[in-house]
C-alpha cells in the first residue's frame, strides 16, 4: 500500500510540475508576442478597417476585370 501510494504522489507530481512548467511557457510566450507586435497595432487596425472597407468595391471591380483577382487588387492599390 505505501508503495502505491508513494509512486502516485510522485507520479502526480511529475504531472503537476510538467504542466504548470507548459502554462509558464505560453504565457510567456504570449507576453512576448504582445510587445514585440504592440507597436504595429496600429497599423494593422488600419489595415483591418480599409480591406474591410474596400471589399466590396474590389469584388465589383474584379467581377468586371474578368474575375482577376491580382489586376483588381493592383487597380485599388
Amino acid at each position: 500500500m505505501q508503495l502505491d501510494e508513494s509512486f502516485i504522489q510522485k507520479l502526480i507530481s511529475k504531472d503537476l510540475t510538467e504542466f504548470i512548467i507548459r502554462i509558464a511557457l505560453i504565457a510567456f510566450l504570449v507576453v512576448v508576442s504582445v510587445r514585440i507586435f504592440s507597436p504595429f497595432m496600429g497599423l494593422v487596425l488600419w489595415a483591418l478597417v480599409l480591406a474591410v472597407t474596400l471589399y466590396p468595391l474590389h469584388k465589383k471591380l474584379a467581377k468586371r476585370m474578368g474575375d482577376k483577382q491580382g489586376r483588381a487588387g493592383m487597380a485599388l492599390s
